[in-house]
């Protein structure tokens, strides 16, 4: 972590709490994040982008064993309504002891961290900023966890996967993902049948 938060600039008139806010979300790793921030204002709803909300779960990295970045193929307004995304993120980040099965903590640490797929307005920024697909707990881009899941409810959503995994920077193609690439997941209703999305080789 650093030692000291980065300033908020002076050029974004911010009210305190989201100052506040603001700070916490670029303590850790918040490179391209704090190239965003000033811009924040330019795109509707910004606070969707800013992580901090309450019952978010920020957990160390450096004593997690495994870091797994879950993700919803749409706009955060439409992700954080659903349950089963919600109860994944609370398993994945509970001690062992608080785990019902043991089944997902049992030896050691896990942590789990949220993203969603950024509206268009911010997508374009993010794009001319150089910014890749990020986290909302550590700001941290995708590419640094171990693994990435996306969690499909409909099948409208199938179209944002490329979008979203071109934006973090990880190749859409297993075969083109090498040993330090995360491992890409899917799951949800509509990964009961995944042929849809199956393309030939």
């Amino acid at each position: 972590m650093r030692g000291e938060l980065p300033e908020i600039p002076e050029s974004l008139d911010a009210p305190s709490f989201l100052r506040r806010v603001l700070q916490a979300a670029l303590y850790e790793r918040g490179e391209g994040f704090a190239r965003l921030l000033p811009h924040l204002l330019d795109v509707r709803l910004p606070a969707q982008y800013l992580g901090g909300e309450f019952g978010a779960v920020r957990k160390d990295w450096d004593s997690a064993r495994f870091g797994l970045a879950l993700g919803f193929p749409d706009l955060y307004t439409l992700g954080m309504s659903y349950l089963g995304m919600q109860i994944l993120y609370h398993l994945v980040n509970s001690p062992e002891e608080a785990t019902p099965t043991r089944a997902v903590a049992a030896g050691g640490p896990y942590l789990c961290e949220r993203f969603f797929c950024p509206d268009m307005d911010m997508k374009e920024l993010m794009e001319r900023k150089d910014v890749v697909l990020y986290t909302l707990e550590s700001k941290r881009p995708l590419r640094e966890f171990d693994a990435v899941g996306f969690s499909f409810t409909h099948e409208g959503t199938y179209s944002n996967l490329p979008r979203m995994l071109r934006l973090a920077n990880i190749p859409l193609w297993q075969r083109d993902r090498r040993d330090e690439d995360p491992i890409v997941i899917g799951g949800g209703e509509c990964m009961l049948n995944p042929e849809p999305v199956a393309l030939p080789e």
